[in-house]
């Protein structure tokens, strides 16, 4: 995976992976980023998950980013507040209250991140954001999915199957970044897969083909993006992640 914004490093990679014996048609595309190179944001959407309760987002990348030419990449958040009720907290800003025994994505302002199964413990003085979706997958290298076929945990898909588009985050043990994205999934093949990338610890994201997006930017200069997704089967989000969405969304820019 090429990424126009280090053009003489490998910083940046992807492979495929089958995590279904069963379904052998369920491939997974696993993007891994060098985080030593990089940085990890999240803005909260227009309406998602706290605008419905009047605590609306930004919607955007941050403008210095997108301004600066380091933009490199975005992928969509978590689900909507009905769907769980899953908390954000950005730059001290809370859209959502956190809860207890799910899958939490943690970044720090010095750029750490770590995902961790959150029961309440103290997160320190220097966090950044906060980002919860779902039980934890990945759990210290072991699988954490109970309870697949619950709905209320994993999410609602658009049919009776609990078999759809699902995206993931993984944190390997040398700090890369893992986003994976595959259909025909379920929560426990979606954790084998980021489990067989290395994945140290992993939450299940956002699912069903609407919403699962991961695109790459090449800065032209001035603030001006091309704009690619991950795989031909994703939609290309990148126009509403610089201009306005209304859904939260990871960013990943150039330290």
């Amino acid at each position: 995976m090429k990424l126009a914004s280090f053009p003489n490093e490998a910083v940046g990679g992807y492979t495929f992976v089958r995590p279904d014996n069963d379904r052998p048609y369920a491939i997974v595309t696993i993007a891994q980023l060098d985080m030593k190179r990089m940085n990890l944001g999240i803005v909260a959407g227009t309406k998602e998950p706290g605008g419905k309760i009047g605590n609306p987002g930004p919607g955007k990348v941050p403008g210095d980013i997108v301004s600066s030419d380091r933009l490199v990449a975005a992928f969509d958040g978590g689900f909507q507040c009905r769907d769980g009720q899953y908390g954000m907290i950005v730059d001290g800003k809370t859209y959502l209250p956190l809860k207890n025994d799910l899958g939490t994505v943690v970044g720090y302002k010095n750029g750490d991140i770590k995902i961790i199964d959150y029961v309440g413990q103290d997160l320190g003085k220097d966090v950044a954001f906060i980002r919860q979706n779902c039980p934890i997958l990945v759990i210290d290298g072991r699988l954490g999915v109970e309870d697949e076929k619950n709905r209320k945990l994993w999410g609602r898909t658009m049919t009776t199957a609990i078999y759809t588009w699902r995206t993931g985050m993984g944190i390997t043990k040398n700090g890369n970044l893992l986003f994976a994205v595959g259909n025909s999934l379920t929560p426990s093949t979606l954790a084998t897969a980021l489990r067989m990338a290395g994945a140290l610890n992993a939450v299940q994201l956002d699912i069903n083909p609407n919403w699962v997006r991961f695109n790459i930017f090449t800065p032209k200069g001035n603030g001006k993006y091309d704009s690619k997704p991950l795989t031909p089967d994703l939609k290309n989000g990148a126009s509403s992640y610089l201009n306005g969405y209304e859904k939260d969304f990871f960013y990943v820019y150039k330290k």
